[in-house]
């Protein structure tokens, strides 16, 4: 079973002036962070020992159901998240002069991510059956 949870926060901010007919300045600034946590558990079947028995196999060479004996499966037990912010920015100038016109575009923007992950495999083992036999 896996669960996941996200949550968004952001800003966006936008100021233009108007010094004259003629010249125009605009800056604009955008935040924004996320944050991610995820959580994941269950059991799974190693492969890649013998022991299936029963096998069924679809005309396609899929395998579609097998039984499994006297092998240990494996549970798994796992988190993980990340943490991004972006910051970007930007300024802006446009100037009217007779039938010249001049524009002027700076930006900056800035983005850092951290993600972790952890997972506990365990081998879950029946101890009251011989784990080396092979039909």
């Amino acid at each position: 079973m896996d669960t996941e949870a996200r949550e968004r926060t952001s800003a966006n901010l936008t100021l233009q002036w108007a010094q004259s007919d003629n010249v125009t300045h605009t800056f604009d600034f955008l935040y924004s962070e996320l944050d991610r946590s995820a959580f994941g558990n269950g059991l799974q079947v190693p492969t890649q020992r013998d022991g299936f028995t029963d096998v069924i196999v679809s005309e396609y060479g899929t395998a579609l159901a097998a039984t499994k004996a006297a092998s240990p499966i494996d549970g798994r037990f796992q988190v993980e998240g990340q943490k991004s912010e972006q910051i970007a920015t930007g300024f802006n100038t446009l100037i009217y002069k007779d039938a010249w016109t001049f524009e002027l575009d700076l930006a900056y923007s800035k983005a850092d991510s951290v993600v972790h992950r952890g997972a506990y495999i365990p081998h879950i083992v029946n101890h009251t059956v011989d784990q080396s036999v092979m039909p």
